[in-house]
């Protein structure tokens, strides 16, 4: 207690602990803390193999806990989320405060080092003529304000109010950053499949938990390009987005052309295609075409009698594509193999049905069976990221390149003209600068007003 009141000025209030915590948190050592502690995080991060475990919604509150502490996903981890807080706090308490200070019209900065100019002046003036004085000195292009820094009277001016904002907007860039980072956990990744001509609202999160979107996604075509040599080209998806089975929008999702919808980002991932397959179905003198998909059923058109699709193939053994079934009648149920290229099969292996029953596409009468028709069924598979800082995160990003440009590119032209008792004297400082050195010389008119403060010249 004794080493706290020595610490202490004699005769001055005991600080709050809030004034105590403001200024710990406004403190330049812990901005470099901080600032190295984050940077050893990347370091980590950089060296260890990363993977997304957070945000693990639908997991337990124990599984979460341990994944807050997984330096594999570090930058969901309590290791950079800390820091990320306390750098923002850092920021927004050094940004009000400077904010706050600046606008107070009492409010002088600290001289940089050096001293432009400096005087003893003659024994006898009067202090308030002295300030009054130094108050009408011409100073074009400066905004002046008068305080007190410790015993002395000064004053202070400078000519760029924007230069001196310079602060404020780079610390509030700092915040919006690090706001739009921590609300990137509100938001999520997940994946879809969308198959052609189906509508999907149910999507699968990073976590492997499922999730229903608000509205559907129906895909009304897609098409892939490639090159020459089979590499893929281009890959695009033709979206309608229904809500209550109204449109709220058409739009074309490529690769690195995504789309965003209701705030949420979508983006061509990748795509999968299944062989769909054309039989036509010829009893009589009638004919039936159906779309053989596995496990759709055909009906034949008497009842008892239908076929059931139990695979289809895009190329068997090298003789093109085929679809199995299973003919199914009162009589009893065979399996037949429907081959497209079934007449050339025939002409290269003689008897090849004869030896093959099930590869004669008549085996069941009065029926006879035609694969007529190959396609490819594309179904789209949509990336979908949903982050709700991204806005904070870009208008921050903008807030500090404009501050940066400023801090560089904009001079600081700043001016102290301190009055400060000596003994029965008053001793005159003036420090004029332009960033943080104090100029060796001042300017000629300011030098000719002095002449007047001395009572040299009127």
């Amino acid at each position: 207690m004794g080493s706290m009141d020595q610490g202490r000025r004699k005769g001055s209030p005991p600080r709050s602990l809030i004034v105590r915590a403001r200024n710990n948190l406004s403190s330049l050592r812990l901005t470099i803390a901080v600032l190295l502690w984050i940077a050893v995080m990347c370091i980590i991060a950089t060296v260890i193999p990363q993977q997304t475990l957070f945000p693990g919604r639908g997991l337990p509150v124990t599984t979460k806990i341990v994944n807050l502490l997984n330096i594999s996903d570090m930058f969901h981890s309590l290791w950079f989320i800390v820091p990320a807080i306390v750098l923002g706090l850092n920021a927004l308490v050094c940004m009000s405060r400077w904010t706050r200070a600046s606008l107070r019209q009492d409010f002088i900065p600290a001289l940089p080092s050096g001293c432009s100019y400096e005087e003893t002046l003659p024994g006898g003036m009067d202090e308030e003529k002295v300030k009054k004085a130094l108050a009408s000195m011409p100073l074009p292009g400066y905004r002046m304000k008068q305080g007190r820094r410790g015993a002395s009277w000064m004053m202070y001016g400078e000519k760029s109010r924007i230069r001196a904002l310079a602060p404020s907007i780079v610390h509030l860039s700092i915040v919006l950053i690090i706001l739009g980072v921590m609300m990137g956990f509100l938001g999520f990744r997940a994946s879809m499949e969308v198959p052609e001509g189906e509508a999907v609202d149910s999507v699968r999160q990073e976590d492997g938990t499922p999730m229903q979107l608000p509205f559907k996604v129906r895909c009304e075509g897609f098409s892939a390009k490639f090159y020459a040599n089979g590499m893929p080209k281009e890959f695009r998806s033709d979206l309608t987005f229904i809500r209550d089975d109204q449109v709220i929008r058409k739009a074309e999702v490529l690769v690195n052309h995504p789309v965003s919808v209701e705030g949420i980002l979508f983006s061509q991932s990748s795509y999968s295609a299944s062989p769909q397959l054309t039989i036509a179905v010829k009893s009589g003198g009638v004919v039936r075409r159906a779309i053989a998909e596995e496990g759709s059923v055909i009906e034949l058109g008497v009842k008892g009698h239908r076929a059931t699709v139990l695979k289809v193939i895009d190329n068997v053994m090298k003789m093109g594509p085929a679809v199995r079934l299973m003919v199914e009648t009162p009589q009893g149920h065979n399996t037949v193999w429907v081959f497209k290229e079934i007449d050339r099969m025939r002409a290269r292996f003689p008897g090849l049905t004869e030896r093959m029953p099930e590869f004669n596409p008549s085996l069941v009468a009065p029926y006879t069976f035609t694969l007529e028709k190959v396609a490819s069924r594309y179904t789209t598979v949509l990336g979908l990221n949903k982050d709700p800082g991204v806005p904070f995160v870009a208008v921050g990003a903008v807030l500090f390149l404009i501050g940066i440009i400023i801090v560089f590119l904009v001079p600081r032209d700043r001016i102290w003209i301190g009055l400060d008792p000596s003994g029965k004297r008053l001793r005159l400082k003036i420090v004029q600068s332009q960033g943080f050195t104090a100029s060796s010389s001042l300017d000629t008119h300011i030098l000719e007003h002095l002449e007047a403060v001395r009572g040299g010249r009127s």
